[in-house]
C-alpha cells in the first residue's frame, strides 16, 4: 500500500506539518463522491492542513476556498461540509485532520524542546574550562 506525503508549511504552528494521505483510507471514505465533490473535499482538506485551522463558518469564505462558480457547485460544497465536517463555534472541523494536526504539533514541540536542550548542553560544554 502506497502512502503519499505532502509537506505543507503552516504559519499558524510555525513549523512544517506533514499531511499523510493513505490512498486506501481516502478511497474507502470518498468512493461515493462525484468528481466535483471529491475536488471540493480535497480543497477543503488542503486549506485545513495549510492553515492549521478549521474551515470558516461563513459560507462565502468557504466558497472562496473551493471556488464554486455555479449554484450546483455551491450546493456540492455545502453537501461535502455536511458529510465530512462538524460545525463548532470556531469553524467546521474534520476529526481526522484535527488528530493529525495535534500529532504534528506534539512532534514539533518535542523536537523544539530537544533542540533547545541540545543547544544548551553544547553551549555549556564550550564554556567549560
Amino acid at each position: 500500500m502506497a502512502v503519499y506525503v505532502v509537506v505543507v508549511v503552516s504559519t499558524l504552528v510555525q513549523h512544517v506539518l506533514v499531511q499523510v494521505l493513505n490512498p486506501g483510507d481516502y478511497g474507502r471514505d470518498t468512493a461515493h463522491l462525484s468528481l466535483t465533490e471529491d475536488g471540493a473535499y480535497r480543497r477543503l482538506l488542503d486549506h485545513y492542513y495549510s492553515t492549521g485551522r478549521p474551515i470558516p463558518t461563513n459560507v462565502e469564505q468557504v466558497f472562496r476556498i473551493c471556488r464554486p462558480f455555479v449554484p450546483a457547485e455551491q450546493e456540492t460544497v455545502r453537501s461535502v461540509l455536511q458529510q465530512f465536517f462538524t460545525q463548532e463555534s470556531d469553524g467546521w472541523h474534520n476529526h481526522r485532520v484535527d488528530r493529525e494536526l495535534d500529532k504534528a504539533r506534539e512532534i514539533s514541540e518535542k523536537r523544539s524542546k530537544a533542540g533547545k536542550e541540545s543547544g544548551r548542553k553544547r553551549t555549556n560544554t564550550l564554556a567549560a574550562p
